[in-house]
């Protein structure tokens, strides 16, 4: 719709699971980003703080088959997100599954500290305890599945 403003909008995207190299993270961005017709996102958030092989696909981590992961990777995938920040492809960045410890981990060595940390909560889990810590660190919560996850209804 011609009339609605980029300014009027705010686009969320995430990293995949088995982005590592920024120069991965600047593709992968740059692609996303040509296909919905934008300059930069508003928000980008790191999915997990751990990695994934690049063989493994969707399906697969989806299966509950066990999967190998790419551990002691989190500095170089956040300075990569701090990276495109840099470079104008984001205008901030943040995480999404992250417990306490693997946000203070961040927290240790970030130049552009998370904005959000996007997890699920909702009436049949309320997530106080990472809340709180959120709020505690300036870090915004943005819950997903705020009706309830199938798995958790009565």
């Amino acid at each position: 719709d011609p009339s609605i403003s980029r300014k009027d909008i705010y686009v969320i995207s995430k990293a995949g699971f088995s982005t590592v190299e920024i120069e991965d993270f600047r593709t992968e961005c740059k692609i996303a980003l040509q296909r919905i017709g934008l300059d930069y996102f508003d928000l980008y958030l790191l999915h997990v703080p751990v990695a994934t092989p690049k063989h493994v696909t969707k399906a697969e981590r989806r299966s509950g088959k066990k999967i190998e992961l790419i551990e002691g990777v989190l500095k170089t995938r956040w300075s990569a997100l701090e990276a495109l920040v840099d470079e104008g492809l984001v205008r901030a960045i943040g995480v999404s599954n992250f417990e306490p410890n693997e946000i203070e981990e961040v927290l240790s060595f970030c130049r552009i500290p998370p904005t959000v940390n996007e997890c699920e909560a909702h009436p049949y889990f309320s997530n106080d305890n990472l809340i709180k810590f959120c709020k505690e660190n300036k870090i915004h919560f943005l819950a997903y599945g705020p009706l309830g996850s199938r798995s958790l209804r009565p």
